[in-house]
């Protein structure tokens, strides 16, 4: 996780700034870019990591317990709720810097909270293997097969409220 949150913030770094609205997510690309990178030619060179990378990168924790997800709970719980209390300083955020500013919302601390708050649930996700492992139908089912499925239909309801709400 301290490395996903430091990926994070060389990310936003390079991608903030004036210039053009797409910068911080042609910043996120060329920082996965590589990173992805850098994490293959290590595992490539050394044949005991590439076995254990194969496993991961699909989503699978088989051989962990439950208690490695109750370990993180509290850290999750907190990261909810951070991210919870940020969304209106986000929907503030959406309207630009000025009229964030105007609203009185702090921007650089809505901006490092919902960088902190989201790099713990996205690091978190992966706790959704222990679960789905859990259920006898779904034995060593990657979670990144899960998460696509739930995260699909979460994502589906988002877009039909905004459609309804007619902000697209």
């Amino acid at each position: 996780m301290p490395a996903a949150l430091a990926a994070g913030l060389v990310a936003h770094a390079v991608g903030s700034g004036g210039g053009v609205a797409a910068r911080p997510v042609l910043a996120r690309a060329v920082v996965s870019a590589v990173l992805t990178a850098y994490v293959q030619a290590v595992s490539l060179s050394v044949p005991e990591v590439f076995d254990s990378y194969r496993y991961w990168v699909v989503g699978s924790l088989a051989g962990r317990d439950f208690g490695v997800a109750l370990t993180v709970l509290p850290v999750i719980a907190a990261a909810v709720v951070a991210a919870h209390l940020t969304a209106g300083g986000l929907n503030a955020l959406a309207l630009g810097e000025e009229a964030a500013l105007s609203t009185g919302a702090n921007t650089a601390a809505v901006r490092a909270t919902a960088l902190v708050a989201s790099t713990v649930l996205a690091a978190a996700a992966a706790a959704a293997d222990l679960a789905v492992q859990r259920f006898p139908a779904a034995d060593g089912l990657p979670v990144g097969i899960v998460t696509m499925a739930l995260g699909g239909v979460y994502l589906g309801c988002l877009l039909i409220r905004q459609r309804r709400r007619g902000v697209l």
